[in-house]
């Protein structure tokens, strides 16, 4: 058990290092399964009201209050450049997505599709080509595996929130976040 927990440590601490999530998935590494997905996006007990606030049975009268970080992951959707076309890889990639989305564990919830860009193109053409995306996965799982459409919404950000700010123009930076939002 010790040298799991020092495996585990050692994989946290170097995730950290290198800046990345351990929400964040890439398509050139082993794609999340369908349960990674479903863990990475359901709420905790403790942020089960996603940002909400309440009282809590001793405490009668306090509030709790602060930022809550809503759960969420990036995936890697590939697009060619420039396009918001979903590539046929993009469909095989979400298909873990739609199925995570239908099972019991995340049916009540509503989600947040964001997409990105990279920094190469004008500010305009990356806002509106990354609320294509967003849109474009959206459509793909209304139509492929029958998600109500009512539980997405969609927004772009353009080169506004870039995964790599080092490296503006790198393809890691063209993504889609799922963002849990709370419940319907």
């Amino acid at each position: 058990m010790k040298q799991y927990l020092n495996t585990l440590t050692a994989s946290l601490l170097a995730l950290f290092i290198a800046g990345a999530s351990p929400n964040t998935f890439a398509a050139e590494a082993e794609l999340p399964s369908t349960e990674n997905i479903i863990n990475s996006l359901k709420p905790n007990r403790v942020d089960a009201n996603l940002g909400r606030t309440r009282s809590m049975g001793k405490l009668r009268g306090v509030t709790l209050e602060g930022p809550t970080e809503l759960p969420s992951l990036d995936m890697y959707i590939t697009f060619n450049f420039g396009s918001a076309e979903l590539t046929n890889k993009a469909k095989q990639e979400l298909t873990k997505l739609g199925k995570a989305l239908l099972s019991n564990e995340l049916m009540a919830f509503s989600f947040q599709l964001s997409g990105h860009t990279d920094a190469v193109g004008s500010d305009e053409a990356n806002m509106a080509l990354s609320m294509k995306r967003a849109q474009s996965v959206k459509q793909h799982l209304v139509q492929t595996f029958g998600i109500e459409d009512t539980r997405m919404m969609t927004k772009g950000y353009g080169e506004s929130q870039l995964a790599l700010p080092s490296d503006p123009a790198n393809g890691k930076n063209r993504r889609v976040q799922i963002t849990n939002v709370g419940t319907k």
